[in-house]
């Protein structure tokens, strides 16, 4: 059986908040400073957000065709276990970046522990 727990023996690499304490203190801002985001969201990619906004909100309110069909108590048990899987996919994100700081999504946690190897 293989030994799952390989990966926290590894090296840590200067994006761990542990491999800062070695770094001097220019170093560390410096590191730091070249992971930020700017604000590069053209006109276009906003109008394109405000409008992806606008169809979840109608999503959001076109459930009135469930809620007559099941009624409350079965959108509230929808509702409730849809929130619960958003929840903890997000707690899991949140302590994914509180381990390895990088700017990115899943994708990106992937990438860092996933071989390409196992993709074939």
């Amino acid at each position: 059986m293989p030994d799952f727990d390989a990966e926290k023996q590894a090296p840590l690499d200067a994006t761990t908040p542990r491999a800062f304490s070695n770094l001097s203190h220019h170093a560390q801002i410096d590191n730091v400073n070249a992971d930020r985001l700017a604000r590069k969201l053209s006109p276009r990619q906003v109008q394109m957000i405000a409008i992806g906004g606008t169809i979840g909100t109608g999503l959001y309110l076109g459930t009135g065709r469930a809620l007559a069909t099941g009624g409350p108590a079965s959108m509230l048990l929808a509702y409730t276990i849809c929130g619960a899987i958003v929840f903890v996919t997000m707690l899991s994100l949140g302590e994914m970046v509180a381990f390895i700081p990088v700017t990115g999504s899943f994708c990106t946690f992937a990438g860092i522990r996933i071989d390409m190897e196992l993709l074939g």
